[in-house]
């Protein structure tokens, strides 16, 4: 039995669709649940330091910024520094 050119691409048209479904599926409801699954196994003070050391990697990422010195923005340059000094000192 020969398969004619048409069918052939409906079917390989159709498996695609079924493939980036299932893709689909597994980022909305297969990677959430892979995490919570794993997070619940950690201990709690080991997310915990893994939140640390990611908030201290970025604040040597962005303790070298330079603050706009002019007056539009000074307001919210002090806002940002004193925030950001109040979470290091936690």
């Amino acid at each position: 039995m020969q398969i004619s050119a048409r069918s052939l691409v409906l079917k390989i048209i159709i498996c695609i669709i079924l493939i980036m479904l299932l893709i689909g599926a597994l980022l909305k409801w297969g990677v959430p649940a892979a995490a919570e699954k794993v997070a619940a196994q950690l201990p709690e003070n080991s997310i915990a330091e893994l939140g640390n050391q990611s908030q201290n990697y970025v604040f040597t990422l962005t303790e070298k910024v330079i603050y706009p010195s002019n007056n539009n923005n000074k307001s919210a340059t002090i806002i940002s520094i004193c925030l950001r000094d109040s979470i290091l000192q936690r």
